[in-house]
């Protein structure tokens, strides 16, 4: 009974890896990473451009405010040339500086607004490639 016992073939022993996925597994393993990578991206992009919406607002009110005491400040050379004895070379030179300073302060807005802008259309461009 010993002998037979040994000539007997012996049975496999269950491995414990797990079976190789298939081909077809592998690829949508890939797709759902690939899928919640994007989504994560997305998610990011739309969080960091309603922070920079309120930044872009805030920016443009601060502009506004700035502006408007440029003008207090353009109205006071105006004040200052008209009245007898005024300096026009004074008169020059200050709005000079104080157009400077609005053509900065604009420039900066507009900048600012570009960046924003391009958030956008990535956004929209990741929006449209996500319902594909």
């Amino acid at each position: 009974a010993r002998v037979e016992a040994e000539r007997r073939p012996q049975r496999a022993v269950p491995s414990q890896r797990k079976p190789e996925p298939e081909p077809e597994e592998v690829y949508e393993e890939e797709d759902d990473l690939a899928r919640s990578q994007d989504q994560l991206a997305y998610e990011e992009l739309v969080t960091n451009i309603l922070e920079e919406e309120d930044d872009v607002v805030a920016c443009h009110r601060q502009q506004i405010e700035d502006n408007m005491a440029l003008v207090q400040e353009e109205m006071g050379l105006l004040t200052q040339v008209e009245m007898p004895g005024g300096s026009v070379e004074r008169y020059v030179v200050s709005l000079d500086r104080v157009l400077q300073r609005k053509i900065e302060a604009v420039q900066g807005l507009r900048d600012r607004l570009h960046e924003f802008q391009q958030r956008l259309k990535e956004e929209e461009t990741l929006s449209k490639t996500r319902r594909l």
